[in-house]
């Protein structure tokens, strides 16, 4: 849909989104109607001009009545309305499907008590919905049922502009899911820009996603425009949404309730229109639970969800992944391998995928390398095989990783350690009240039969000592991030805990290697 030609420029600044509709409101009085596209005139089948001065009410009474409603509240609550779908039939009687968003901006204006801008995101209809999926993405090929549902869900989101949270382990394809989303969308014509939370430093991701003017620090010889301004009617993805630090979480909430960024060292506000789609593969609830994420804007990228199932449970998927690769690989070395057999594609089906498609395309990478022949057989695993059972015992017994995965608490309750607000009550009828917010879970009462199986309250977090910081160390090798797991807390929660006792990485390298070299007295002894 064509964006609002503002009659006057003022406008530009007063509606922080590219309207279809502008509408004038005062207390006590109907909205008038400023301005209006062209298409969205057609719909009530007048043109432009006859519209510009009446009353909203009166214009789409038959078509949109709702929408007076919505000036209404935004006009009395200061209050965007964001992704509010509607369904609705012009005057031609043709349906349509719609996502409106509304918002106004603070202030007066001459004789106007405020201005409230509308857009309706025309959604297409079944059939006329966007390109399908392409083929060629690693990650998003084969029949399994759990990608089919993923695949439907991204058909479903697409469209929309409402935020999306992509979950999933390492090595699942959650950037494909979200290049698919934006392939989707309506705004597949303008850029789709990626960053990582986790790869830069805070005040390289801050200029990174928000931009620097000239002379903002020391190396800020020329004006940077960040992602988001790069992204502006596109989309923007965040990948590793969780290790984005916690004064950058505030300044990207501004973003998303008032589409406004600054650029840093600059003090002018630049509108930013963007979708926005984030990516984590640690539990975001764990982590507002532990404060390393705010509870406000875990629940404003919340929106929708997307889980990126692993590749254990898409085995029957890796013939048609291991052909797509196969073929990628004969492309960049210049060789014909015609395939694997039998036997061979029976054995990667037997193994769990830790490292889900990216370990899958690099064993397949690896023994296309070693292979001389066109046929890749079971026997070119071998070796990585053994490699495999020494760094990840119990990686090709399937049964006893399910089983495992059985034993670990299946349920994580958000916010566990957050106050419960009081429950609402309703009344049933002859004096019963009920609740309609369920209250925690006492661990004391008996178990009913959905829950009796899952550990629905997790255990308070145990104080971490010198002595078993030492001890998950030692077991994680040296590993500082399974340390952390070991002692269940965030890897930023250990090293806050380390810096508290004054003990730095290198001390805990030399207590490791201490405890390895030294003999036990009965050692000692015999020595002697």
């Amino acid at each position: 849909m064509e964006s609002l030609a503002a009659p006057q420029d003022t406008h530009q600044w007063l509606v922080p989104i590219a309207p279809e509709l502008l509408v004038s409101v005062q207390s006590g009085e109907a909205p008038i109607i400023e301005a209006i596209t062209p298409q969205l005139a057609a719909w009530v089948g007048e043109p432009v001009e006859a519209l510009l001065g009446q009353p909203l009410h009166e214009v789409f009474e038959t078509t949109l009545p709702v929408l007076a409603a919505v000036v209404e509240r935004v006009f009395t609550t200061g209050e965007s309305v964001r992704d509010y779908r509607l369904t609705f039939t012009d005057h031609q009687g043709k349906p349509h499907t719609a996502m409106l968003q509304a918002s106004q901006r603070p202030g007066k204006l001459g004789r106007w008590g405020a201005l409230v801008g509308l857009r309706l995101h025309e959604l297409p209809s079944r059939h006329e919905r966007g390109p399908r999926l392409p083929r060629d993405l690693p990650g998003l090929i084969g029949h399994s049922a759990a990608l089919r549902n993923t695949i439907h869900k991204i058909e479903i989101y697409g469209p929309t502009d409402a935020p999306v949270v992509i979950t999933g382990e390492s090595g699942t394809g959650k950037e494909l899911a979200a290049r698919a989303l934006h392939t989707v969308s309506q705004r597949n014509r303008q850029s789709f820009v990626a960053v990582n939370c986790a790869a830069l430093s805070e005040e390289l991701l801050e200029s990174e996603l928000f931009g620097h003017e000239r002379g903002a620090f020391t190396s800020a010889v020329r004006s940077h425009r960040g992602r988001f301004e790069r992204a502006h009617e596109g989309t923007l993805f965040l990948d590793e949404i969780g290790e984005l630090p916690l004064r950058l979480q505030a300044k990207l909430l501004r973003v998303l309730e008032e589409g406004i960024i600054e650029r840093v060292g600059g003090d002018r506000e630049v509108n930013v229109d963007v979708r926005l789609i984030s990516a984590t593969n640690v539990s975001l609830e764990r982590a507002v639970q532990e404060r390393e994420f705010r509870l406000d804007l875990y629940h404003r990228l919340d929106v929708l969800r997307i889980n990126m199932p692993p590749l254990r449970e898409r085995l029957d998927d890796i013939p048609l992944l291991v052909e797509h690769f196969l073929a990628q690989l004969n492309e960049k070395y210049q060789r014909h391998v015609r395939g694997l057999t039998h036997d061979a594609i029976a054995l990667l089906q037997q193994y769990t995928w830790p490292g889900n498609i990216r370990e899958l395309r690099n064993v397949l990478e690896r023994v296309h390398v070693e292979t001389l022949g066109d046929v890749i057989g079971r026997k070119a695993f071998m070796e990585w095989v053994e490699e495999r059972s020494r760094f990840y015992p119990g990686s090709w017994d399937l049964q006893a990783r399910e089983t495992a995965r059985a034993e670990r608490p299946a349920l994580i309750p958000p916010y566990s350690g957050a106050v419960q607000p009081a429950a609402p009550l309703l009344h049933a009828g002859a004096g019963e009240v009920i609740d309609v917010v369920p209250q925690r879970l006492d661990p004391t009462a008996p178990s009913s039969p959905v829950t009796e199986h899952l550990d629905v309250t997790p255990e308070p977090p145990r104080e971490i000592t010198r002595e078993s910081l030492e001890h998950a160390f030692r077991q994680a090798a040296g590993n500082i991030t399974q340390a952390a797991k070991l002692l269940g807390v965030h890897k930023a929660t250990l090293y806050r805990r380390m810096k508290t006792l004054g003990i730095t990485r290198e001390d805990l390298e030399i207590q490791q290697s201490q405890a390895i070299v030294l003999p036990s007295p009965g050692q000692e002894s015999s020595i002697r």
